[in-house]
C-alpha cells in the first residue's frame, strides 16, 4: 500500500493491491459501493482536483463529488 501526501501533510492518494480498510474511505462512497458493488471492494482512493476517485477490484473507476455524490463511471 502507498500512501501520497499534499504539501498540507493531507492524504491525497491511497493505493493498494488488495482491499483498503473501510476506515480510511470516506462513509458515504463506501455506502455507494456497498450498495451498488456488492460483491467489488475498493483497491485506491484518490483526490483528484475537486473530486474523489476509487477503482474496484474489477478495474472500474468510480468518481465523486467531495461530499461523496456519485457523478460517473470514469473511463
Amino acid at each position: 500500500m502507498s500512501l501520497e501526501f499534499n504539501r498540507k501533510n493531507e492524504i491525497i492518494d491511497i493505493d493498494g493491491v488488495s482491499q483498503l480498510p473501510n476506515s480510511v474511505i470516506p462513509e458515504k462512497i463506501l455506502q455507494y459501493v456497498t450498495t451498488n458493488y456488492p460483491t467489488n471492494f475498493i483497491t485506491d482512493w484518490e483526490l483528484d482536483g475537486k473530486n474523489q476517485q476509487i477503482e474496484l477490484d474489477n478495474g472500474l473507476d468510480l468518481e465523486f463529488n467531495m461530499n461523496g455524490d456519485f457523478l460517473r463511471i470514469d473511463n
